[in-house]
């Protein structure tokens, strides 16, 4: 194999899992490194795969995306992130070498779950709240008066606000082996933005515990999306995995 070309990680498997026929991100096929009771999916790329302009990254990140989801139908997964590359076979059998004990626990956790992504938001937002300028106009001491009582009222929603999503995540992490936080982002007033890697089998009551959230408070929106394949459980890559790592 060419010296530009390095091994493209998708997930981490069970050993002896079935690995269907599926491409990868270069239309590269696929096979099985296995170490330390571990197998990873790789696949051979050029190192400058992921080189490009958005929509040829766009590109790649759906194929990676198609390739965990398809092995996510037949074994337990635990991702790898996008764009990792390892130079070789030796370097792929150190990384599983490395994070034993860490992709051990996320094949654990992973078995017979299913992971969904939850954000809730607020139908409708105060100006004041929302940190909007209070409109000029009257007596100095007026406008200051004025200010001072929005930003107490920002103050308020923002506590309300947090306080909406702890309850939320609470109630929903009752269903999941685990559970995670995101930074809320979007032009919306978002009161949560987290992940849930919830049993297969209790899907089902999840997806109806998401759905009375909107029942119980009319004022928030919910956005369900899912079932993915259980990203949440990623392993954290740093420098341990070797000097193969590009």
């Amino acid at each position: 194999m060419s010296d530009a070309c390095g091994m493209w990680v998708y997930a981490a498997v069970p050993p002896h899992s079935p690995v269907p026929e599926l491409t990868g991100v270069a239309g590269e096929p696929l096979s099985v490194v296995r170490a330390s009771s571990l197998g990873a999916v790789v696949g051979w790329v050029p190192f400058t795969v992921a080189e490009g302009d958005r929509d040829r990254v766009e590109g790649i990140a759906r194929a990676h995306h198609r390739v965990v989801t398809e092995l996510h139908r037949h074994t337990a997964v635990v991702p790898f992130r996008l764009g990792t590359v390892v130079a070789d076979e030796a370097g792929v059998g150190a990384m599983l070498e490395a994070y034993a004990s860490q992709l051990l626990d996320g094949i654990r956790l992973a078995t017979g779950r299913t992971e969904w992504g939850v954000k809730v938001f607020l139908r409708d937002v105060p100006a004041q709240a929302a940190g909007q300028p209070a409109a000029s106009g009257g007596s100095g001491k007026a406008y200051l008066m004025r200010r001072r009582a929005e930003r107490q009222a920002s103050e308020v929603h923002r506590h309300r606000v947090a306080q909406h999503a702890d309850r939320v995540h609470e109630a929903l992490s009752r269903y999941a082996a685990v559970s995670r936080r995101y930074p809320a982002h979007g032009p919306q007033i978002a009161v949560l933005n987290a992940a849930y890697l919830v049993p297969a089998d209790d899907s089902s009551r999840f997806v109806a515990a998401v759905a009375e959230v909107e029942n119980a408070n009319p004022a928030l929106r919910t956005e369900l999306t899912g079932p993915w394949p259980p990203y949440c459980v990623a392993v954290r890559l740093d420098d341990r995995a070797g000097a193969g790592r590009r």
